[in-house]
């Protein structure tokens, strides 16, 4: 799976990231002696290849209403060879096509990235604004291709993130000085 910003792999940006902790992972003593599937279990499970951010996306609709055009179209009497409004066996009056959004209409915004795009993305907003994203435009932060300095083992991420006004603005810290990212 690649990164919706780098185009990386995922996986192989994790390895480059975490390389000390993995590599000491895979050769200690004690998970020597466990299968090599659970131990890249564990790995999966501690140290995750991809973040799923979420975030709202506001459009201008493209609604006749909207756009201030009457529907069904007025067909006047001079154009047309006949006296009849016949609009057509396509209209119905049920074939509205209006919109109640007030000119907006909202949708769900997805991408999935690595860990490094991520963590970047979280630096870039922590950095200006002294919080995590939580507006709508911060998830530009997060596909900004300069790259910025991160400390991966400061923070513990989620697999899923959710980019909202009414989420937790600052990160939690925990017993070790590690910082927690809660995903909403």
């Amino acid at each position: 799976m690649k990164c919706e910003c780098c185009n990386k792999n995922n996986r192989d940006v994790r390895e480059l990231l975490y390389k000390d902790a993995l590599s000491s992972i895979r050769e200690n003593g004690h998970f020597k002696k466990l299968p090599v599937v659970l131990v890249e279990r564990i790995i999966d499970t501690a140290f995750i290849d991809k973040v799923t951010i979420c975030w709202q996306v506001k459009d201008r609709c493209r609604c006749h209403q909207c756009l201030g055009y009457t529907w069904p179209p007025v067909v006047s009497t001079s154009d047309s060879d006949s006296d009849s409004n016949d609009y057509g066996s396509d209209y119905s009056d049920e074939d509205n096509d209006y919109c109640e959004n007030d000119g907006y209409i909202y949708r769900r915004g997805y991408a999935e990235l690595c860990t490094r795009c991520f963590l970047e993305g979280i630096n870039r907003v922590l950095r200006s604004t002294n919080s995590l994203p939580f507006l709508r435009f911060h998830s530009n932060a997060f596909f900004n291709k300069i790259p910025v300095e991160i400390d991966p083992y400061k923070y513990i991420i989620p697999s899923e993130y959710n980019i909202t006004y009414y989420r937790r603005k600052n990160p939690v810290k925990n017993q070790d000085g590690r910082l927690v990212i809660t995903s909403s």
